[in-house]
């Protein structure tokens, strides 16, 4: 993961690349969960017929990516109810 000491947005959240491995987006939700951190990070997924900064990193044109992303808030979703 990136280094950031710090930051703010470090100290709270994970940072994530755009195009990561399933698994790895996955464990980051739980690790999120567990440490009660606020989310995490992506960096980066462009919007539709915007600006791409490289392709090799972007979650829009990575399904796979966009399903765990999805997977990852649902799971942070229903840990962050459970400390309500």
């Amino acid at each position: 993961m990136p280094s950031c000491k710090g930051s703010a947005v470090c100290d709270r959240n994970f940072l994530a690349q755009g195009i990561s491995a399933s698994s790895d987006i996955v464990t980051l939700a739980n690790e999120v969960v567990r440490q009660d951190l606020l989310g995490i990070m992506v960096w980066y997924a462009s919007v539709v017929d915007g600006l791409q900064y490289d392709l090799s990193w972007d979650t829009s044109l990575d399904e796979d990516s966009q399903e765990a992303f999805l997977e990852a808030r649902q799971t942070i979703e229903q840990g962050q109810k459970g400390r309500l």
